[in-house]
């Protein structure tokens, strides 16, 4: 039963989960719930039986560990909740059937539920959600995140799911930051906040003074508010990028909107481009260090 540091059970909110009533009627785990946790350090494999306590919180102890399942055949309807104590690199849990497969790996910090049908050992984490608590990256559907990423949302069957809200509501968050993402339910449009104002995404966004665009914008450049102003590129850029400029009132021919090469080519020219055409549009996209923009 591992050694005699025992605590007593709580609901297990640490893994993001209250089996209490999972169990309570469940005459298998019952008996083995008994309101304990068994809290214990390893020094070698850890070969758990049928009659250990639900709740493992485990120690690697300075090194990776094994952790054995009991064989299924006498493992209907089990349930374990296996929990990585351990807080520094090179301290996993490895956690095997009896076959031996491996089943999951916890990293310092993770937990998982392991929960059998009587032919094969079943792994989710609390609702599917895991941490890593040597590098801090958390996983959504997947036990191995990217480490670039801080949340990484993993899946082939289902989608990811933003806020959803009325454009009113989202005009009342108090002080939006830039990168804020929302689904706008009045124009059914992902819309995104660049630090300034709120827009959809892939639409235009209206500008009425010198901009430096980036990446991926599409700009209503308004001359018609103030006179003729730039648009600065981006000083760096990849082969596809795409910024768009429409002329928004039919002003570009008497207050010209003038796009700033900012150190790369423009249709294979270092110069920058005027637009003094009223009602034009322009689709730049990126090429290569040659040509630069092409449109």
């Amino acid at each position: 039963m591992g050694d005699s540091r025992v605590q007593q059970f709580v609901p297990l909110k640490k893994v993001g989960t209250d089996i209490s009533t999972k169990v309570a009627n469940d005459a298998i785990n019952a008996d083995r719930f008994k309101g304990t946790i068994n809290v214990e350090t390893l020094a070698a494999t850890r070969a758990l039986l049928t009659t250990d306590y639900i709740a493992q919180w485990l120690d690697p102890n300075g090194a990776d560990r094994n952790v054995t399942l009991p064989a299924e055949a006498s493992s209907t309807n089990l349930l374990f909740i296996i929990l990585n104590t351990a807080d520094g690199a090179g301290e996993d849990l490895l956690v095997y059937d009896d076959t031996p497969t491996l089943i999951a790996t916890l990293g310092p910090g993770m937990s998982g539920i392991f929960s059998c049908n009587g032919t094969a050992w079943k792994y989710e984490n609390d609702s599917g959600v895991f941490y890593d608590a040597v590098s801090g990256n958390r996983g959504i559907g997947t036990a191995t995140p990217n480490a670039n990423a801080v949340l990484d949302v993993t899946s082939v069957t289902r989608a990811f799911m933003p806020p959803r809200m009325t454009s009113a509501q989202r005009d009342a968050i108090a002080s939006p930051t830039a990168g804020m993402v929302i689904y706008n339910s009045t124009t059914n449009v992902l819309n995104f906040h660049n630090g300034t104002s709120w827009g959809g995404a892939g639409q235009p966004v209206i500008k009425t003074s010198a901009y430096n665009a980036v990446a991926g914008d599409s700009i209503l450049a308004d001359t018609n508010a103030i006179g003729a102003f730039t648009i600065t590129l981006p000083a760096a850029a990849n082969a596809g990028d795409i910024i768009q400029i429409y002329d928004a009132k039919g002003t570009f021919a008497t207050a010209n909107a003038t796009v700033a090469r900012n150190g790369l080519n423009i249709r294979g020219v270092a110069a920058d481009l005027m637009l003094d055409v009223n009602w034009v549009y322009i689709k730049l996209i990126y090429v290569d260090a040659s040509i630069g923009w092409r449109y």
